[in-house]
């Protein structure tokens, strides 16, 4: 969804450099977070900013208010950079040394089929539609496997579905709970 699905990409562009501006930064310090609050609390605090920025579209397309669009973008970067250090912390200190290469290989197989499954939302939202940008269902669902993405599996492992910058790439990623 080029321009976060809107008209005019300007409130997308500016939110996405206000996001690349603090990824660049929590990127940095993600590490020392992860030492202090570990990937319990930085796991879901990451991954619900992401909510918050798809909400934030479907907040623009009401108001026209670029201020909670670049407000979400900077947010979105500061859980970005906690969940993408959890994200190779736990990707590469969870697996016993033997099954590491089959934990990376699902994690990029699935990390590449989220932009599949994705794109198809608004595609198959979209299809018909003469409107220039996405209509609200296609917001509302990205929130909703946003929100709702935490499930457990029969191991008692918490399996939480997020999605990436990008927000039409699904990623899961396991942990002990």
């Amino acid at each position: 969804m080029g321009g976060g699905g809107q008209v005019d990409p300007t409130a997308a562009n500016n939110a996405n450099t206000a996001l690349y501006a603090a990824l660049a930064v929590f990127c940095v310090v993600g590490g020392g977070l992860f030492n202090v609050a570990g990937p319990r609390l930085m796991l879901p605090a990451g991954c619900i900013t992401y909510a918050l920025y798809a909400w934030s579209f479907l907040y623009y397309n009401h108001t026209r208010d670029q201020t909670v669009i670049v407000v979400a973008g900077g947010i979105l970067g500061v859980g970005g950079g906690m969940l993408w250090s959890v994200q190779g912390a736990v990707l590469t200190s969870y697996p016993p040394p033997e099954r590491k290469g089959a934990y990376i290989s699902m994690f990029w197989v699935i990390f590449s089929s989220g932009g599949v499954v994705g794109g198809l939302i608004p595609f198959s939202l979209n299809f018909h539609r003469a409107a220039d940008s996405v209509n609200d269902a296609t917001y509302i669902v990205f929130i909703v496997f946003m929100v709702a993405g935490n499930v457990r599996n029969r191991n008692s492992f918490s399996v939480f579905v997020f999605l990436h910058a990008c927000p039409w790439q699904i990623k899961t990623l396991v942990l002990p709970i």
